[in-house]
């Protein structure tokens, strides 16, 4: 025989049980939007598609890697420049996501003279992206927040700080070797 306050405990811990299961459930089947993972003031740094690319440009650190998108005989990336190479898919993928998927940044005006503050005078990386409209997008990399977990950007010489995930930081400061499909 169950006592009175057995029973009562049982049944408190199967509707916590319950409860526990129903959330998350629910949590696994949200779509993106509805589960927060794509900021509803996510924006698009640059407006264009993959397809619409034609050559990426990276600098950083002194050294220039040249990208180049080629059709033929299947789509591809290929590392030109300082070695002719295919390049790795998963790390163009990787950086490409970030400049033209929606992601959630802050930004503010600031004065000329201010970019320095901000490591945007001599950026610490510069991505260029080439499109067949031959019309250049570029996005300058500066030095991190003070708490080290973004990193400021600045598009195409405006006079406006992007406050962007640190994520982009990673994209960017990769050993040639990772950068080259050695497959």
């Amino acid at each position: 025989m169950v006592q009175r306050s057995t029973g009562i405990w049982l049944a408190i811990a199967l509707g916590l049980g319950g409860i526990t299961w129903a959330v998350t459930h629910r949590q696994n089947t949200l779509t993106p939007s509805e589960s927060g993972f794509v900021a509803a003031n996510a924006e698009v740094l640059f407006p264009i598609q993959e397809a619409e690319i034609r050559s990426l440009s990276l600098e950083i650190q002194g050294e220039t890697l040249n990208f180049e998108q080629r059709f033929a005989p299947v789509p591809q990336w290929w590392l030109t420049s300082p070695v002719e190479k295919p390049a790795n898919r998963g790390a163009i993928a990787y950086l490409l996501n970030l400049l033209i998927e929606p992601q959630g940044y802050a930004s503010f005006s600031v004065a000329s003279e201010e970019l320095a503050d901000y490591g945007l005078l001599e950026p610490k990386a510069v991505i260029t992206l080439q499109t067949s409209a031959a019309r250049p997008y570029q996005l300058s990399l500066g030095t991190e927040n003070f708490d080290q977990t973004k990193i400021y950007g600045r598009l195409n010489d405006e006079n406006i700080v992007l406050v962007l995930p640190l994520e982009f930081r990673h994209a960017v400061t990769r050993q040639l070797s990772e950068w080259v499909n050695e497959s």
